[in-house]
């Protein structure tokens, strides 16, 4: 296939690159380039839903801080920051105080429908990056409406996100990982925080060597250090004790359809939930 002016690349094409060394070194340079763009190419701005209603205003000062935060790291153009069932002005005013020409904040006052409110908000603005606290992501049928927006979404814990320093992923056998392999590098890259892969021994196999293996090619192209953990021990367990990560995962239909009996699994997608301590990002796959 001979690529035409108008012709597009888009998220997980694959690329045969036939030619000289230097030239194809070239290639490799234009594409560490482009490293830095997210949210693109999801869209072009971040989304931020407050509830007034399940949040106090400890973890609600946490959330903005950290959506700030972000989005002067990230390449969005604009942050739109969504309250709802407000009840509290003096939180309010300090939400307020952030509301100009990069970011902008949206107070419903009419006590709509959540699903109502960011399928409105959602038409009118070209998001890439959805965000919200823990809590609201554990709501079934909010985690579904998100699964089917596919675009990343960030979901955010009571602590500030500023403290972050590092991005952790868990090695399984889902090939979705590759998929999900240059926006998690990019992240990384525009936060300025390490990249560690987590390998849980006892479930490892060929296709998971063959997933990390790709992950350190990339690290390569992207001049960008991994470090690898392998462990014997339940890498949740090892998780839960840590502080200050950023946790990774394709956003599939074992993410979507998570509940609390999945205590058995032991699938770090299913199991998303007992990191709630943890800030957690979770990137849109097919299938």
């Amino acid at each position: 296939i001979l690529p035409q002016p108008n012709r597009m690349i888009l998220p997980n094409d694959i690329l045969l690159l036939v030619g000289e060394p230097d030239v194809l070194k070239n290639v490799y340079r234009s594409i560490k380039r482009e490293v830095g763009q997210f949210p693109m190419p999801f869209g072009r701005n971040s989304y931020l839903l407050i509830d007034m209603q399940e949040l106090d205003t400890k973890t609600i000062r946490h959330l903005v801080l950290s959506a700030v935060y972000v989005h002067n790291r990230f390449k969005d153009r604009k942050l739109f920051i969504r309250v709802v069932y407000p009840n509290n002005f003096e939180l309010l005013r300090f939400i307020k105080q952030y509301d100009g020409d990069t970011i902008e904040v949206m107070v419903d006052y009419r006590y709509r429908d959540l699903k109502e409110n960011v399928k409105e908000d959602l038409e009118r603005s070209n998001i890439g990056l959805f965000m919200l606290h823990h809590n609201t992501f554990m709501k079934k049928h909010c985690r579904k409406l998100l699964y089917e927006l596919k675009i990343p979404i960030f979901s955010l814990a009571n602590s500030s996100f500023s403290s972050v320093r590092e991005l952790e992923l868990l090695m399984t056998q889902n090939r979705k990982l590759e998929s999900i392999s240059s926006v998690v590098f990019d992240i990384a890259i525009q936060l300025k925080i390490s990249l560690k892969l987590v390998e849980y021994i006892e479930e490892s196999s060929e296709e998971t060597q063959e997933i990390v293996e790709h992950f350190e090619n990339l690290a390569n192209i992207f001049s960008k250090p991994i470090s690898i953990q392998k462990t014997k021990e339940n890498p949740i367990r090892i998780l839960r004790q840590k502080r200050d990560l950023l946790l990774v995962y394709p956003f599939s239909e074992k993410v979507a359809n998570a509940n609390s009996f999945n205590i058995f699994s032991t699938d770090a997608e299913s199991l998303f939930y007992k990191l709630g301590m943890h800030h957690q990002m979770f990137i849109p796959v097919n299938g």
